[in-house]
């Protein structure tokens, strides 16, 4: 693991969803950067190799922190490139917006986050610079991650506009009181069968699925066998597909 003090100290606590697995860069995809290629086009934008080398790493590394499994190569493969795909969407729908992120308020965050881990920024800085990664583009990755929050926030105030009538109307309908309902915690662990596949490749599918529903019922960890086992696009937030009310359950379930 080559960076256990800076994922503990400096990440873990800030509220930036999504800045875990975006702001260390390691130094083996560093390395690659002489022989990059693209790997996805995105619009105007593109995905290179050492990015999708240097998330996979960063996940990998989480992942073995975490003490579970790891999921196959594939598997990563396929989730990091699409999360890359989405995050260049955001950012250029950032940039077509004008959304800017200012050097004071980036360095404002940077700040909270040396102060939610007891040091300044300064001595933030210094314990970047002892595990090797450089300030800069950490600065660069942090500002990254609060466009794409700020967009997504942005795409969610433009639709809503609510009054206080509107909002206690709402909590008087029907479906105002389901919001007060029970929530559920759904999983979601897929296995992909594609179309016009054999009956043995269904069959194989189905017992798939069948042992893995003995194994949770044995007490399995859920999480970990949806990491390893689902084709899913949350399999590496462990199939966690959030709170969800009794009339919002998917059909499936």
């Amino acid at each position: 693991m080559r960076y256990p003090g800076i994922r503990r100290r400096t990440l873990m606590r800030f509220s930036v969803p999504g800045l875990l697995a975006g702001v260390l860069l390691t130094a083996q995809a560093n390395a690659l950067t002489q022989l990059d290629y693209i790997v996805a086009v995105v619009d105007d934008d593109v995905v290179l190799a050492s990015e999708l080398i240097s998330r996979i790493a960063t996940v990998r590394e989480q992942i073995v922190a975490q003490n579970a499994r790891l999921p196959p190569e594939q598997v990563l493969y396929s989730q990091m490139l699409e999360r890359l795909i989405m995050e260049s969407l955001q950012i250029q729908m950032g940039a077509r917006a004008g959304v800017r992120i200012d050097d004071a308020t980036l360095t404002q965050s940077l700040a909270a986050i040396a102060q939610q881990n007891g040091m300044t920024l300064e001595q933030f800085q210094d314990v970047l610079a002892a595990d090797g990664i450089n300030y800069r583009e950490f600065r660069d990755d942090v500002r990254r991650e609060m466009t794409i929050q700020r967009v997504q926030r942005a795409r969610v105030n433009n639709r809503v506009h609510i009054t206080e009538e509107e909002i206690q109307a709402f909590l008087d309908s029907p479906v105002g009181r389901d919001v007060l309902s029970d929530e559920f915690r759904v999983g979601h662990i897929l296995l992909l069968v594609p179309d016009n596949v054999a009956p043995a490749d269904v069959a194989a599918a189905e017992a798939e699925a069948e042992e893995i529903r003995r194994e949770l019922v044995a007490g399995a960890d859920f999480r970990q066998m949806a990491i390893t086992r689902s084709a899913g696009s949350r399999a590496l937030e462990g199939g966690d597909l959030g709170w969800r009310k009794a009339g919002a359950l998917p059909s499936l379930f």
